[in-house]
This record gives C-alpha cells, sequence and structure tokens, in this order.
C-alpha cells in the first residue's frame, strides 16, 4: 500500500531589533561593558520572542510585532479545532471562576488523542470531531506533553489528586537523564507537563463578568512546522556620531506554524 502525503506550509518572516548607546560619556555611568550587556540584552529578547510566537500560534492566535503599527509576523494563525474547556463545559464563555485546571482534563485529553472521536459527548466536551494524535516515544514507551500556565499548575498542584500521587510516586529512574523530562513538573498518565509563562491567556464574557483564563496545549509528535533562513540570528555592530556612539543589531528569518495536513487539526488539544 502506498503511503499518502499530504503537504503543509510555513511563510518565514523577518524580525530585527538594535540597541544603541547614548554615547561614549554615558557609558562611563556603567561598571560593565557596555557592548557585552547589549548582546546578552537582545539574546534574551528573542528567546522570549521565539517563545511567544510558537505559544502564540499553536494556540491559534495571529502573531504581531511591537511596532506603532503591529504588522501580523508570517501568515495569520491557524484557528484549533480541538478545544478542552474546564468544568464539563463546551463554550468559553461558560466558564466560571471555580472550572480550573484538574487531572481529570488530562484525562480527557489523551483519551481524545489516543483514539480519535467525533463530538465527544462525555463531561468536558471537546468542541468538534479530533483526529489522532501521535505520542512521543521514549525509552520505547508512548508520552503526550502538556504545557501549563503557573496559574493553572496552582491549581493542579492544589487538587487533592495530584497530591496523592505524588505521595505515591517511585519516579521514572531509567528515564532522569533524557532531555525531554528536563525542567518538567512531573508525569501524569504518560502526559509529561511543563509551565511556561508565554502559556496564552485572556478573557471571555463568562456568566456574570469577564472570566480570566489560560489556554494549556496537550501535543504529541510534530505539533508545528519550524523553517529558518540562515545566519540566523545574525550579529551586526556599528558606530555613528564619529565612534561616540556603537550599536548592536540582531535580526532572523523564520518561521512556525501550528501543523495542519490535509485540512486536519491534529497538532494540539487546547485546554482552556
Amino acid at each position: 500500500e502506498a503511503p499518502n502525503v499530504y503537504v503543509d506550509t510555513v511563510t518565514m518572516d523577518q524580525l530585527r531589533h538594535a540597541i544603541i548607546t547614548g554615547g561614549k560619556l554615558s557609558e562611563q555611568r556603567l561598571a560593565w561593558e557596555m557592548r557585552e550587556k547589549m548582546k546578552n540584552l537582545l539574546a534574551y529578547w528573542w528567546a522570549r520572542i521565539v517563545d511567544d510566537v510558537i505559544f502564540k500560534k499553536l494556540s491559534g492566535t495571529t502573531f504581531t510585532d511591537s511596532a506603532s503599527t503591529p504588522q501580523t509576523f508570517g501568515e495569520a494563525a491557524t484557528a484549533n479545532t480541538n478545544n478542552l474547556y474546564g468544568g464539563g463545559k463546551t463554550a468559553s464563555n461558560q466558564l466560571t471562576t471555580s472550572d480550573t485546571f484538574d487531572p481529570v482534563l488530562l484525562r480527557r485529553a489523551k483519551e481524545a488523542a489516543m483514539v480519535g472521536v467525533g463530538t465527544y459527548a462525555a463531561a468536558g466536551t471537546l468542541n468538534s470531531s479530533i483526529w489522532r494524535i501521535r505520542p512521543m516515544i521514549v525509552g520505547g514507551k508512548p508520552y503526550y506533553g502538556c504545557v501549563l500556565h503557573p496559574y493553572q499548575v496552582t491549581d493542579l498542584q492544589g487538587t487533592q489528586a495530584w497530591e496523592q500521587a505524588h505521595r505515591e510516586i517511585q519516579g521514572l529512574r531509567e528515564h532522569n537523564d533524557n532531555p525531554i523530562f528536563t525542567g518538567a513538573l512531573g508525569l501524569w498518565n504518560g502526559c509529561i507537563m511543563y509551565s511556561h509563562d508565554k502559556v496564552v491567556t485572556g478573557s471571555d464574557a463568562g456568566p456574570g463578568a469577564d472570566v480570566p483564563y489560560a489556554d494549556a496545549l496537550f501535543f504529541g509528535y510534530q505539533a508545528g512546522i519550524w523553517a529558518e533562513a540562515q545566519q540566523a540570528p545574525d550579529w551586526i555592530e556599528k558606530s555613528f556620531d564619529f565612534d561616540d556612539q556603537y550599536a548592536v543589531a540582531t535580526g532572523m528569518i523564520f518561521g512556525f506554524d501550528k501543523t495542519t495536513f490535509n485540512s486536519k487539526d491534529f497538532a494540539v488539544i487546547k485546554i482552556r
């Protein structure tokens, strides 16, 4: 049988940023090497930008730059069709402040990812059909991942089920050296959990008032597509005003998008 081959695309775009000193007199006020400090600042900026692009695209949110007139970076984000809501709700505007993150949501997401379902009728309804999500294979065993916002981590770790499990857990001795577990919050039912402050947050018109939410991302293998041009990121230094001022600039041509093959959204399950 011949394998089916489908095509997805990711659009590369360019982001640049630069820092300039106030001049030699201004540099005398600092006790450290200004050029090295500027390089570290831009490196930190790049790391945060890349994280922001990835989390927004996986959450179906279009990334725009910080210009006075914001410009869309790359292509517009593909909307998420696989959404799971807390408290058994079926829509974002039904959420209340008591619909917090708990282990039940992870079980529902894993079940849907493993089996693939149509209209998910059980508590914690998925709002559309979902396609099977391939797990990541680590040490010969299948695992899924889930990235939570710190707000959601606080709620999860406060549940009785989480506390009981971590009193009894013996650890994963055979996999402790694998990079996929580095920095993980823990393992729950074959799902490796992480926390990141760039997980998308917002608010929606819930019952009675706007209710804040966070969009945790439950994912498997090949959730996104990354592309970059050569020399990414680059590094350029230039002097101004007869060598009185020095500036450093960095830029990168890259793109990221949530994987969608044959118009099927199987990259992530968004847990709001």
